[in-house]
């Protein structure tokens, strides 16, 4: 409570020991370690009013009592470790992104402030009111009925009607009505200024034009010509499934626990221990820096591919029971045992059946289109230059040897 985290802030300013007083005091599981955690920045986040104390925080200064969750917190900041130069180069690429949309974000508000102003924008507030109203209330389809056909924003000749926004929001689930209108007259604001330098007229436009174009075109000719010979029985798709079972598993789950900690010398101690006999839910209480020591390490059910490289490695060889050596994740060296593991399951014809159809349709449609072609190309007249074509594959070799150095 408030009043007994008062008298041991007063104890510790007075000169007694903090670890000594954690240990004996306090409830947190890293009161057998003195209280001493590790946060790293991202772990702090998770925590905005405890991490606004602690950023503020100067070495060797003790705050308190601090209030989270009903609970009062005393805190002393023993060190700050900046990251090292290989942890920068590491997140370097993830930086510059960030920076870099930061950046683009401020210039393209500024563009459209200034593309607004050769535009004419009417919305109806009114009316963007009424909608958001019927939103809140799930009475946008009686609206539709009503007003389906009210001009709610407009865009120089562009329109927004009821109607269309209502299928904008259906398309938009997360956002809410308000947003969505500014969002729909930025769209067409930038839309007219593009369609207004007439870019189809000019490459690379008009390349990617006529490939789509070419595409379209393979597309509806596979449709007509291709698909209506297409047939598919029954005993198809249970022959495919009798031959392919593996590939329709479930994946196997496996239950884990594991006890993070700071240095390696520290993570072989711990399983020393283990060997030993002691129980790994007790060390992960006291002696893990993560989240998951107040539930004595245990994580719960991951499948292989929710796991760090390194875990992936080991976890198919361990037998329930077995404890990994120390795991080196970013900073922190984690050790992990496997609790539990259930084998993934092979899931019934029917839930799968509209998969397998559709995988017999693609492999049936490339045999009967390459039939379809190798009759073709018998009718057609095919040249081909072989002195260009080795020609263009030595530059690309070249190329490829630059760019491998």
């Amino acid at each position: 409570d408030k009043e007994k985290a008062e008298k041991l802030l007063a104890e510790i300013r007075s000169g007694k020991d903090f670890g000594e007083l954690a240990k004996k005091f306090s409830s947190h599981p890293s009161a057998s370690k003195e209280g001493k955690v590790v946060y790293t920045a991202i772990t702090l986040k998770r925590s905005p009013v405890f991490e606004s104390y602690v950023k503020k925080m100067k070495k060797s200064e003790v705050i308190g009592p601090i209030e989270l969750l009903g609970k009062y917190y005393i805190v002393k900041l023993l060190d700050v470790k900046e990251p090292t130069k290989e942890e920068f180069e590491k997140s370097k690429t993830s930086i510059f992104r960030k920076i870099r949309k930061i950046k683009e974000d401020k210039l393209s508000l500024e563009y459209l402030k200034k593309l607004k102003k050769k535009v004419k924008i009417w919305k109806d507030e009114e009316m963007v009111k009424e909608v958001a109203k019927a939103e809140k209330e799930n009475k946008l389809d009686e609206l539709l009925k009503e007003k389906g056909n009210r001009v709610i924003a407009r865009v120089n000749d562009y329109e927004l009607t009821v109607e269309k926004l209502i299928i904008y929001k259906k398309e938009n689930l997360r956002r809410s009505i308000v947003p969505l209108v500014d969002k729909w007259i930025n769209t067409k604001v930038v839309d007219i200024e593009a369609l207004s330098h007439h870019y189809e007229e000019k490459e690379p436009l008009i390349s990617k034009i006529k490939r789509y174009k070419d595409y379209l075109l393979k597309k509806t000719f596979i449709g007509t010509a291709v698909v209506p010979q297409i047939n598919i029985d029954s005993k198809e798709i249970s022959d495919y499934y009798k031959k392919n079972k593996d590939r329709f598993r479930t994946p196997t789950l496996y239950r884990i626990q594991q006890i993070t900690v700071e240095s390696e010398d520290e993570a072989k101690a711990i399983i020393k221990e283990l060997r030993a006999g002691a129980d790994f839910g007790w060390l992960a209480k006291r002696r893990s820096q993560d989240s998951f020591s107040q539930y004595n390490g245990m994580i719960g059910w991951k499948t292989k591919e929710q796991m760090p490289k390194k875990l992936q490695a080991l976890i198919d060889d361990m037998k329930i029971g077995d404890i990994t050596p120390p795991i080196k994740t970013g900073t922190v060296y984690r050790i992990v045992r496997l609790e539990d593991k259930k084998l993934g399951k092979i899931k019934p014809l029917e839930s799968v059946e509209g998969e397998i159809r559709k995988e017999i349709f693609n492999q049936k449609v490339k045999e009967v289109l390459k039939k379809y072609i190798n009759e073709l190309r018998k009718d057609a007249e095919i040249i081909i230059h072989t002195d260009a074509v080795k020609q263009i594959e030595a530059k690309f070799k070249k190329k490829t040897k630059k760019d491998d150095k």
